[in-house]
């Protein structure tokens, strides 16, 4: 599967979360990389439903981008 396919993947996965622990779940078969890659490509509404979700799910601070950069500091 080349990046394009795995980010392409990855999009479609954002995209059908229903919870926090759904996201979480995409950490272990896609890199840091991938998934701020395919964030960012997402349309600002569904960015927002993204952060809404763990903003539901988790403490209210915790914003979705927030999370993602910490992840990537951690790994």
């Amino acid at each position: 599967m080349t990046n394009r396919d795995a980010i392409a993947n990855l999009k479609t996965a954002m995209l059908a979360v229903q919870t926090v622990g759904e996201i979480h779940a995409l950490i272990v078969d896609y890199t840091y990389e991938e998934i701020e890659q395919a964030y960012n490509q997402l349309p600002p509404q569904q960015q927002t439903k993204l952060k809404a979700i763990c903003d539901r799910d988790t403490h209210p601070i915790l914003d979705f981008g927030f999370w993602i950069l910490d992840w990537g500091r951690r790994t």
